[in-house]
C-alpha cells in the first residue's frame, strides 16, 4: 500500500482536515482551478489542496 497524507479542501476559511489516501485505490488525479480532484475506484471523489505535482513528489520520495 502507498499511503500519503493530504489536506482536504474545505470551504470554511481556516479549516484544516488531514486525510490519508491509499494511492492503490486512485483512478485519476485531476487539477482544477483552486484544488485537485482525486477519483477513486467506485467513482467517489475528494478535493485536496495539494497540486498534482506535489502529490507526485510525495509518491516518489
Amino acid at each position: 500500500m502507498r499511503i500519503i497524507a493530504l489536506h482536504m479542501a474545505l470551504p470554511e476559511k481556516g479549516a484544516d482536515k488531514k486525510v490519508f489516501v491509499n494511492l492503490d485505490n486512485v483512478c485519476a488525479i485531476q487539477k482544477l482551478n483552486l484544488s485537485t480532484q482525486i477519483v477513486f475506484v467506485g467513482g467517489w471523489t475528494i478535493l485536496v489542496d495539494e497540486k498534482p505535482e506535489q502529490i507526485g513528489r510525495m509518491v516518489n520520495s
